[in-house]
């Protein structure tokens, strides 16, 4: 009996000391929400962000996935546009920019369902 509440114990000491690291690494989908950066290429300086909100949202639905998809692009597209004011016919955002700002934040949004549709995969529901 001694021996299994010393096992026990050690166990929940295991645990609790871990949990700091478990929180660390669920923050982005435990906080619902995902960064949208524009990143210079040469450069890890972030030049312009927007954080993209999905507490609303069920990730595991394909509805939902779809529409943090449609969040996401427009974070996008704001981040990687240009600044100044430019005629609208010339104000397209950088492609490459758009490209890497939406992997990445398909990347912490930690999903399969949202991962798969994001990359054209087939993608069954949970629901």
């Amino acid at each position: 009996m001694t021996h299994h509440l010393a096992i026990i114990a050690a166990a929940a000491g295991l645990a609790a000391a871990a949990l700091p690291f478990a929180a660390a690494a669920q923050d982005e989908t435990t906080l619902g929400e995902v960064t949208v950066e524009a990143q210079p290429y040469d450069s890890d300086v972030v030049v312009r962000h927007q954080v993209v909100r999905f507490a609303d949202l069920d990730l595991n639905r394909v509805d939902d996935a779809a529409v943090l998809l449609r969040r996401i692009h427009t974070a996008a597209v704001n981040v990687c546009s240009p600044e100044e004011r430019v005629p609208l016919d010339l104000a397209q955002p950088d492609r490459r920019c758009m490209a890497r700002a939406m992997d990445d934040a398909v990347f912490q949004a930690n999903s399969p369902v949202v991962d798969d549709l994001y990359h054209g995969r087939e993608v069954a529901s949970a629901y």
